[in-house]
């Protein structure tokens, strides 16, 4: 008896009932280290994917309001020419789910609506799915107001995911027109693995290039999988502060 008995494998889970992580990011140091790093900038008209949360985990200086802080977002969005903003679905029991309650887990917050003031602690208030759900739903409601419109007059496709749904903002008139886009819709939970179904989408609207912002590895080895089956250049922009 070599091993000692417990209830799962040591590859699958802890005897407490938590799922094994394996540390991905060692993978993208071994495909990059005999790569000369070079700093190339993108075509101007590429599609901008933007994994949403994210964005918000590195957001400084917030707004006042929860709405304000919708705007900020959309501040940094618009400077794209085409750009898509995917957040994150959050399904209760997931195996993601439970990743999250390992890390810890804040009290619920009510977001009333956008004059709800911003949290005290920004990483304490992501640290909540059901928070997350409602600012999430928020951005949704803010980015289809009247004071997003003169900012969406700045880009020609604005394209915001919640939970799974796409909806394209098209400002005319100091109005916002909001309307689904059925053919990305997905059920996947994380953004990391919707990111293949967008970019198939762009090839198709007749994009040449696509930018994917994300600062961790898990889509850069999704993305190596699928490589050959998409149908147009991909440039992934990763990392954060001075390994960006």
């Amino acid at each position: 008896m070599k091993y000692c008995l417990i209830p799962v494998p040591p590859s699958l889970g802890t005897p407490d009932g938590f799922f094994s992580k394996t540390n991905k990011a060692n993978i993208l140091h071994y495909l990059m280290e005999d790569v000369a790093p070079e700093e190339l900038p993108y075509p101007k008209d590429a599609l901008f994917i933007q994994g949403g949360m994210a964005l918000l985990h590195v957001l400084t200086s917030l707004s006042p309001t929860c709405g304000e802080i919708c705007l900020q977002i959309l501040d940094q969005m618009v400077a794209k020419k085409h750009f898509l903003f995917s957040t994150d679905s959050y399904h209760l029991g997931s195996i993601k789910a439970q990743e999250r309650l390992r890390c810890g887990s804040s009290e619920k917050i009510i977001l009333a609506g956008p004059a709800t003031r911003k949290p005290y602690d920004l990483k304490m208030f992501l640290a909540n799915d059901d928070t997350k759900k409602q600012l999430c739903q928020l951005l949704l409601r803010v980015w289809s107001g009247q004071q997003a419109a003169s900012r969406l007059e700045r880009t020609e496709m604005a394209v915001l995911i919640v939970e799974g749904r796409a909806h394209q903002f098209v400002s005319m008139n100091g109005e916002v027109e909001v309307r689904e886009l059925p053919t990305i819709y997905s059920n996947q939970e994380e953004t990391d693995t919707r990111v293949v179904l967008y970019l198939h989408h762009a090839a198709a609207l007749g994009c040449k290039n696509a930018v994917v912002r994300t600062p961790d590895t898990d889509i850069f080895e999704i993305l190596l999988h699928h490589t050959y089956a998409i149908k147009l250049t991909v440039y992934l922009d990763m990392g954060s502060g001075k390994h960006r």
